[in-house]
């Protein structure tokens, strides 16, 4: 997949911009992505204004109600996990498992 190597160069970033723009070009034409139009993003903004001014309290804990527990249990699993992999990514980051390094 990499083409052009030059270590130190600027060839070999260059040849992968070119490689992941082509490759994303017809992704998208394949996938038949477009760029959105103004009528769509006056959609989008349309429909989180009429989300934002239907958006109570009430309505919040009833939509809570609503979910499984199945779906309770997935969501603390998932944000277990995630929690977990930010504190691996920080003590890597840091090169020391308490505070950082001098």
């Amino acid at each position: 997949m990499f083409t052009g190597i030059q270590l130190g160069g600027v060839n070999f970033v260059i040849e992968e911009v070119k490689l992941v723009y082509n490759v994303g070009k017809q992704v998208l034409k394949y996938q038949g992505y477009r760029i959105p139009t103004k009528a769509d993003l006056l959609e989008a903004k349309e429909f989180i204004l009429k989300m934002e001014k239907s958006a109570s309290v009430s309505n919040i804990v009833q939509a809570a109600k609503n979910i499984p527990k199945n779906s309770w249990k997935r969501g603390a699993l998932i944000s277990a996990e995630l929690a977990g992999l930010f504190v691996i990514g920080e003590q890597l980051g840091r090169g020391n498992l308490i505070g950082y390094k001098d």
